[in-house]
């Protein structure tokens, strides 16, 4: 696929007590294993880190340009880091996720492809966007408006809706299930 793939590992794990992307999950580190499910569909697959050392991965990986603001700032950077037009960017928290969302999801032209629930909660850290989005995203940070959504009514955006993913058989219902804690695995 022509996308580049972004795996933000920039958060603190405050709530999981340690850095939870090196967590050893079914015998290799978190973030690895997203890596390993994802990285077939790409040429340009990367790490973005925020303060953390980037020699901590086995893999190509990028600090993020702003610090401390969220992870606007690592979808920032993984889209200015990135060689494609467009990037997914996943969570190092999914465990769950499949490359047949991710196709399922590249089909679409837009310029933000987005997962959301019929309560219209979006799942923007899991999500294709182009780089048409930088430099709303850079204006943004600049004068601190740091919410990802508002993104959503300024582009063309595609909006996925995940219950007919899951009826479809696409995915399965913990798909979007992130580990923020130690009894999340």
């Amino acid at each position: 696929m022509d996308i580049s793939i972004a795996i933000l590992c920039g958060g603190r794990s405050r709530r999981f007590g340690r850095d939870k992307t090196l967590y050893n999950y079914h015998g290799r580190p978190l973030y690895m294993h997203i890596y390993e499910i994802l990285s077939p569909l790409t040429d340009d697959i990367f790490m973005q880190c925020g303060k953390k050392d980037t020699a901590t991965y086995r893999t190509k990986s990028y600090n993020d340009d702003y610090l401390d603001i969220g992870p606007l700032g690592g979808i920032y950077s993984a889209i200015k880091n990135s060689r494609h037009s467009r990037t997914l960017i996943v969570g190092c928290d999914m465990p769950n996720i499949n490359d047949k969302l991710v196709m399922h999801m590249a089909k679409f032209d837009a310029d933000i492809v987005v997962p959301i629930w019929k309560n219209g909660y979006y799942e923007p850290l899991c999500a294709i966007y182009s780089k048409k989005v930088f430099p709303s995203l850079e204006y943004r940070i600049l004068t601190g408006d740091l919410k990802i959504s508002s993104l959503f009514d300024e582009f063309k955006i595609k909006k996925i809706k995940i219950e007919s993913l899951i009826e479809q058989g696409i995915i399965s219902p913990d798909l979007f299930k992130n580990i923020n804690r130690i009894d999340d695995i």
